[in-house]
């Protein structure tokens, strides 16, 4: 399965935060919870948009947004950035909820 970005502006984004793939790639190694999913109406996608809160190997926090496209076996990265306050509670609110 391969982590790709295919747009020239998410990259612009993620190079003026400071996050190159090789990051993204470490926080979905890193990752220790499951990946919700964006179910605000105007993020809604199909394949559903879905992220996840995890380190980076130098313990940078990152908040990565992504849709998995099955066909193909690839993860777009849509977004990567530090995560503020509220979606670390949010996070941490869907890790500590049961799953059946």
């Amino acid at each position: 399965m391969d982590i790709v970005i295919r747009s020239k502006h998410i990259e612009d984004k993620l190079k003026v935060r400071n996050i190159g793939l090789e990051d993204i790639v470490q926080c979905f190694a890193n990752r220790e919870g499951g990946f919700p999913e964006d179910n605000r109406p105007n993020h809604k996608t199909v394949p559903p948009t879905r992220w996840f809160i995890a380190e980076d190997d130098s313990g940078r926090l990152l908040k990565i947004v992504f849709m998995y496209l099955e066909g193909s076996k690839e993860i777009h990265v849509k977004s990567a950035f530090e995560p503020n306050s509220q979606q670390l509670l949010l996070y941490k609110k869907y890790l500590d909820t049961p799953r059946l």
